[in-house]
Parts: C-alpha cells; structure tokens; sequence
C-alpha cells in the first residue's frame, strides 16, 4: 500500500514539475511601441533594450537565466550585460552576442544591424550566412538574401532615432515617407513614380509639416493635409 502511495507521490512530483517547467518556459512578456513613441525596456539579467516608434519584443522572463532570446520587429537597441549567449530573433535573421551593444532595424525587406561595442554575430535568416562585426561595422541583408559588411559605418547614424534625430542618405523616397509615418503617427498617400532617393536630416521635435516640406521641396512636390492626420504628395509629372 505504501508503495503504491509512494508511486502515486511520485508520478504528482513529476506532473507538477512538468507543469511548472513548461510554464516558465512558454510564460512570455511582449512590449510594443506606438507611431511616434519610443521607450526602454530592463530585461532580467540588467540588459537594456531602446525600442524605436512601431517596435514590438518578446521573451521569456521566467526561462531567460537558461535562454537569453527576444524576438524583434521593428528597430531597437541592446546594450547586453556579459553572460550567456544573447540572441536577437527577427525574421530577416538572427543576432548573437555575448555582452556589447548595438542597434537591430528588421522592418518590412530592411534588415541592418549595427555593432557599437563588442563582438556581434549575424545570421542570415535565408541561407545561414554568418558574419561577425565588431565596433564601427554595419552589417546589412541585400535583397538576395547576402549579407554585406560596412567597415566604416557611421554608428551615430544608426542610433540617431535614439536622440530623436533622422539621417537619410540615398534613401528611396517611399521609404522616407513610410519613416515620417511611424514617427509622427499620420497616414501618407504618394504614387511611387520613377527611382527617388533622398539625402537630408530632421528632428523628431520639428512639425511634421516642416518635415514634409523638407523632404518634397528638392523633387519639386508638393503636399496637402486631406484630413485629420491624413496627407497626400502630388505633381502633374514626377521626375522619372
């Protein structure tokens, strides 16, 4: 009798452990961030993430002393404590590091990730291709799928949205404007005419129509605000 007590006991301990084990590890805690909004966010072990405008996370808390890994949509910027491997899981592919600091863009096809301090792995999602950066390096995913190194890549500019400051250089236009949208939170309708790429930079504090002016008067374009936070970009002819 006692034994058959014994196994029942037993066979509870092991159902409970399961249970609590399998909580911790798919219990999960989720941040995102709104059009116009930036916030930072503490992870368990003392690392830091800065989500940028329209940026959604998620991880495991309860199972992060076992796996240090947050998902990621959207623009951040991780300054890790040293410890186990940190991994940074994005669709376009994946960033591991041990303790340093750098900045992850993975939005609709961009996905760059900026190393700032340390040693930073990046994996690409597609085909596996692995690079390693260190300070001052910007690794970036071509429309192929390979991945590309800049040695001398500018991390003031890449971590400029976290000053509230944006930097274009050549930058598609339709891409420019898809920027001012999640920053200032309005709607933008603009018929991709011809290859227009934009050089320029605005702060996140200027109007939002000083902005838009800025970005439309050197391709002689104009703009009008159809409704509340609702515009339009127009010309007869676009330049091709």
């Amino acid at each position: 009798m006692r034994m058959g007590l014994w196994h029942y006991s037993a066979a509870a301990v092991i159902i409970i452990l399961f249970g609590l084990t399998s909580f911790m590890r798919f219990y999960s805690r989720s941040y995102s961030t709104l059009s116009g909004e930036t916030v930072v966010i503490s992870l368990p072990d003392g690392s830091s993430a800065s989500l940028n405008a329209g940026t959604s996370v998620k991880y495991n808390p309860l199972w992060w002393n076992i796996s240090r890994k947050i998902s990621l949509e959207g623009e951040a910027f991780f300054e890790v404590e040293k410890g186990e491997v940190f991994d940074v899981v994005s669709q376009a592919g994946h960033t591991v590091v041990m303790g340093t600091s750098f900045n992850v863009l993975s939005r609709s096809s961009t996905y760059e990730v900026t190393c700032v301090s340390g040693k930073v792995m990046v994996v690409a999602a597609g085909t596996g291709e692995e690079v390693i950066l260190t300070p001052n390096q910007k690794a970036i995913l071509g429309d192929s799928g390979e991945l590309s190194v800049d040695s001398e890549a500018d991390v003031s500019v890449s971590t400029a949205w976290r000053r509230g400051e944006f930097y274009f250089s050549s930058v598609p236009l339709e891409d420019v404007f898809s920027e001012i949208e999640l920053r200032y939170g309005i709607s933008i309708s603009y018929v991709k005419k011809g290859e227009l790429s934009y050089t320029g930079y605005f702060k996140a504090n200027n109007d939002v129509e000083m902005v838009l002016n800025l970005v439309c008067i050197p391709f002689g374009i104009k703009f009008e605000k159809t409704s509340e936070n609702v515009y339009r970009i127009f010309k007869d002819e676009l330049p091709e």
